[in-house]
């Protein structure tokens, strides 16, 4: 699966679940047939991607990279966002899903960017969107966070020992 056919699968799986946490959202990546590093690189690259297109236009300064801290806050791996498909792609999506499915649906994946909820905190205290410069997102590293291994290995919900 390419990460366009990744990024479509994945936006009803958002919709659908939007008032829950992520792990409905990690359980129905994962019975749409993602691999589990592709699951964790959607559920982080594609609302990053839609809270940007919302954002584009303001004037606000996003930085073009993100970065991999590890549990110690040591810088693991920082990669331009030019180079993650699956933001390319959800990037490239956004616009459509707020044409055709409306901006419900497209705000239930959006307003899950931390970015997009920074930047409306800092709206809503009256800073002018010209003058907001975003740092670049911090995400977690594990072992595959490059895309090339396996994903976080996070005890599942429903495991008790």
């Amino acid at each position: 699966m390419n990460a366009e056919e990744m990024v479509r699968a994945a936006i009803p799986i958002f919709v659908q679940n939007a008032a829950f946490n992520l792990e409905p959202i990690r359980v129905g990546l994962i019975i749409a047939r993602l691999k589990r590093p592709d699951v964790e690189r959607v559920i982080e690259f594609v609302p990053l991607a839609f809270g940007r297109s919302l954002l584009d236009g303001m004037g606000i300064q996003f930085e073009d990279y993100y970065i991999r801290l590890d549990r110690d806050g040591n810088e693991r791996l920082r990669r331009d966002l030019k180079d993650e498909p699956i933001f390319e792609a959800a990037l490239k999506l956004a616009p459509i899903v707020m044409q055709q499915l409306g901006q419900d649906a497209f705000m239930s994946i959006a307003m899950r960017s931390s970015e997009l909820q920074a930047t409306n905190e800092a709206l809503n205290h009256g800073a002018s969107p010209a003058g907001l410069q975003a740092s670049p997102p911090v995400m977690q590293w594990y072992e595959g966070a490059d895309g090339a291994t396996a994903a976080p290995s996070t005890k599942p919900w429903w495991k008790f020992w």
